[in-house]
């Protein structure tokens, strides 16, 4: 999904990752994404190595390092070109794919009901967005969760799983919320909410593919006022 927005973005090949990143990249931008990865360092941890988002975040802190040593930059012209950057980040389906939902594996679930989980999530998203903030982001694009019910591991072919779906309600009712909150405490901070659910009404579910590419269509183009918050990507990326 990121790659398709990306796409509309106008980037004709993908952002480079970190990892391989060279100082010419930097200035053109990065991919921070890890497989598996979750809000919650322990997510993901029966998959092995994985980059949690508060690691991703440790990176980002050593690319913004690196920017001030750039051919013409200095540190308040590095922070200018920061706060001109667009950042997406998609997090939190991992917290229940690779967490929550595994009692095997992990009990949070046994801990927790969805709504206490879902609170544990929203106030580490919430320091770990403001770190993002302290890096010098401003412009800020947060995907809610899918339908996680319809994704292939868990739905039958015919049928999405209404109770996974119910589970994560409420981690995507706390989003907006938090979006309101990150731009009230935080000077010129612009974040913005992607509600991937709302925008899938009506399209087939268990489309995967043709689902992603709807969301980042009007993630990027808002169709309804309902798909972005306080407004889209599109608009984020003119200010």
């Amino acid at each position: 999904m990121n790659i398709i927005a990306a796409e509309f973005l106008g980037f004709v090949s993908p952002i480079p990752p970190f990892a391989t990143a060279n100082h010419g990249d930097i200035l053109r931008g990065l991919n921070y994404g890890s497989g598996g990865a979750g809000i919650l360092d322990q997510t993901g941890a029966q998959l092995g190595d994985r980059i949690s988002l508060n690691r991703q975040l440790q990176n980002h802190g050593v690319t913004v390092s690196k920017t001030t040593l750039l051919p013409g930059l200095n540190a308040n012209r590095a922070r200018e070109h920061l706060n001109k950057c667009l950042y997406i980040v998609n997090m939190g389906s991992n917290d229940y794919i690779n967490n929550y939902l595994m009692p095997h594996v992990y009990p949070t679930s046994t801990l927790h009901t969805p709504d206490q989980f879902a609170e544990i999530l929203i106030r580490q998203y919430s320091e770990q967005l403001r770190i993002l903030y302290g890096y010098g982001a401003r412009k800020i694009a947060i995907f809610g969760l899918g339908l996680l019910g319809c994704l292939p591991v868990y739905a039958n072919g015919t049928a999405c799983v209404e109770s996974i779906n119910s589970v994560v309600l409420p981690f995507n009712n706390r989003l907006r919320p938090l979006i309101d909150t990150l731009n009230t405490d935080l000077p010129d901070a612009q974040f913005i909410f992607i509600d991937s659910i709302s925008i899938s009404a009506g399209i087939n579910p268990l489309a995967l593919e043709i689902v992603n590419r709807a969301t980042a269509e009007r993630a990027y183009s808002a169709v309804l006022p309902s798909d972005a918050y306080p407004f889209d990507i599109r608009r984020l990326a003119q200010l």
